[in-house]
This record gives structure tokens, sequence and C-alpha cells, in this order.
């Protein structure tokens, strides 16, 4: 008797506990609401597939209000982060450097390089909605504008990261952030991870349409 009294609150702890996640021990997860863009374009705000989040969780997203742009004007707010809620205020050894940037397959562009201790902080987390468990909320965001040479095929993709290196890279001693990346890379078994997300476009004339989908 006493064992299946044990039993019994063991499950109604698990199932509380789950219910916090979406799902019961044994059952399928919740289906998530309907997600409505708040944007004209963008990615990387709804995490599909499975009620847990991504091992690592590193973060990418875009947005903009329009989908169609000049070509000297591609100007887009970038968000990135990370889940690891459990390492606020630590200095992790597998991400001592981290560097942001965009690239093509012929052109690299690196914009910043964080250190471990200015990224692992609440500025840069991200959070799950807690209506819709499938939609992510970043607290950091930069507006970045692409460089035209990126345009320079009819269609293509765009691709926006940020890299973990278990490196410290002091980027004074560096002439450009490229270089400094180059050396946190040349480390064995330096580079650690990372998030990135991709972003297509279309070109016709001096326009050009960006989706969060590949062109046909």
């Amino acid at each position: 008797m006493r064992v299946k009294k044990v039993f019994r609150f063991l499950t109604l702890c698990l199932c509380g506990t789950s219910l916090l996640l979406g799902r019961c021990p044994g059952g399928e997860p919740d289906e998530p609401p309907p997600y409505v863009p708040e944007f004209a374009l963008e990615g990387g705000f709804f995490k599909s597939g499975g009620d847990d989040p991504p091992s690592p969780p590193h973060y990418c997203a875009f947005s903009s209000d329009k989908t169609e742009f000049d070509l000297d004007d591609v100007t887009l707010t970038f968000y990135f982060g990370h889940g690891y809620n459990n390492l606020i205020g630590s200095e992790p050894l597998f991400a001592k450097s981290i560097f942001v940037g965009i690239s093509d397959k012929s052109n690299l562009k690196i914009f910043h390089m964080l250190y471990s201790h200015e990224f692992f902080t609440n500025h840069y987390i991200v959070t799950q909605n807690k209506d819709n468990y499938y939609k992510l909320a970043y607290n950091h965001s930069e507006i970045i504008t692409l460089p035209r040479e990126y345009f320079s095929k009819d269609k293509g993709s765009i691709n926006f990261w940020f890299n973990l290196f278990a490196t410290e890279i002091n980027i004074t001693e560096y002439d450009s952030l490229y270089d400094a990346m180059n050396a946190a890379n040349s480390h064995s078994d330096a580079f650690s991870g990372g998030g990135g997300i991709w972003i297509y476009y279309q070109v016709d004339g001096d326009k050009v349409t960006l989706s969060d989908k590949e062109f046909k």
C-alpha cells in the first residue's frame, strides 16, 4: 500500500513538472499555437520540432518590416544569443572568445568579438515564450547593412553567424577581427560551436528580395 502511494506521488510530481514543459510522461507534447509572424521578413523566432531546446542552445534570427530592398541599402535587424541559463555570470572554458559575422561562399565580414564574461549575461540570453514554448525571445539585437557585393548572383544565400572558441584572443594584437578569428581557429580543437541562420535573396535590377526560404 505504501509503495503504491509513493508511486502515485512520484507520478503526480513528474506530471506536474512536465506540464510546465507541455507534456506528461508517456504523453505527446502539446501542439504549439499557430505561429503568427511579427515582421514582413523574419527567421529564427520559431523553434520547430520537439518540446526541448536544441543542444547546444545557440540561436540566431533576423527581421525587417519589408522584403524588397535597394541593393545599396539592405539593412536588417539581427538577433543572437544563448540558452545557457545555468551559465549566467560564468566564464565557461568552451567559449572564451565569440566572433560575430556574415558570410557567403566567397565573402566573410566579422562585425565584432565578445569575451565569455560579456556573452554569458542576461543581455544575450534567449528565452521561450510562456504561452508558446516554440517561440523564441531575444534580448540582444543590432542593425546591420549587408554589403552590396554579397548580392553578386541572380539568387543565392547569406549566412549570419556567431562562433565560439575555447581560446581567449587579445584583439589588440591583430590588425583585424578576421586575423584574430583565424588565430583563434588555428589552435587545436579551439572551435567549440556556435549558431547561424540563412537568408535567401533574389536580385532584379537594382532591387533585391529577401526571404527565409530558398528561391526556386
